[in-house]
């Protein structure tokens, strides 16, 4: 039986892109991430597949390289339900996002989706 691996599920999708798209926009090989990280380049193939859930540990070392807001990234890897712009280190985006009023899970699917299309069209 031939199974296709990107037929398997991806639960970490929004995760996994979030971590390519950033590393690409600096510029940094996954070799380099995994030495930033202090784990090993498969490690982060694996978490660029949106296959597997980061550790905290690793969440937090990515965070630090680059430079996302680990709220976010717990968000991301589903540790958390929400983002408590109480606890970020960048209160001010949550905050102004929060005054907007609550979200809906396809709400924050939308902001998200979007900050991935904001990304994705830097120069």
């Amino acid at each position: 039986m031939n199974v296709d691996k990107d037929s398997s599920p991806k639960p970490y999708e929004d995760l996994a892109l979030i971590i390519r798209q950033t590393r690409g926009d600096r510029d940094i090989s996954q070799r380099l991430l995994s030495d930033m990280i202090n784990m090993s380049p498969g490690y982060v193939a694996q978490l660029e597949s949106g296959r597997v859930q980061p550790s905290v540990e690793a969440l937090r070392k990515l965070g630090a390289s680059l430079n996302i807001p680990y709220e976010t990234l717990a968000f991301l890897a589903r540790y958390t339900d929400r983002i408590d712009p109480d606890n970020s280190v960048d209160k001010s985006y949550y905050t102004e996002l929060q005054s907007l009023g609550e979200f809906t899970d396809q709400e924050w699917n939308s902001i998200l989706d979007f900050a991935g299309y904001i990304v994705r069209k830097r120069d």
